[in-house]
């Protein structure tokens, strides 16, 4: 749980930083994050609480943005390149997205 409880608070900083940063630029180029549906949510992820689930929306709206960052957890034993790799596989040709549960615990 504790894992749970630190990798929320670092998304949950990114994305504060992120806005943050983008919006005193004033250049008009910010990108604007946003959350998926939680209907997407496949139901395993569903059932989580509501950190977890806000987490694995702003992965599938906001790939591009957790690809910037590192994971520290320790999971680059398992082949995870970024922090997107925790939440996601991959995305397939047919908009579908297979999540990864690394992130759920």
């Amino acid at each position: 749980m504790k894992k749970l409880r630190m990798m929320s608070v670092i998304l949950a900083a990114m994305a504060v930083a992120l806005i943050l940063g983008a919006s005193g630029c004033g250049g008009g180029n910010a990108q604007e994050l946003t959350l998926a549906p939680e209907s997407e949510l496949p139901d395993t992820i569903k059932s989580q609480p509501a950190q977890v689930k806000i987490a694995y929306r702003f992965a599938m709206a906001n790939p591009d943005v957790l690809e910037m960052y590192p994971c520290y957890c320790g999971c680059g034993s398992v082949g995870h390149m970024n922090n997107r790799d925790c939440y996601i596989n991959q995305f397939n040709p047919d908009g579908s997205v297979e999540f990864d549960t690394h992130a759920l615990g």
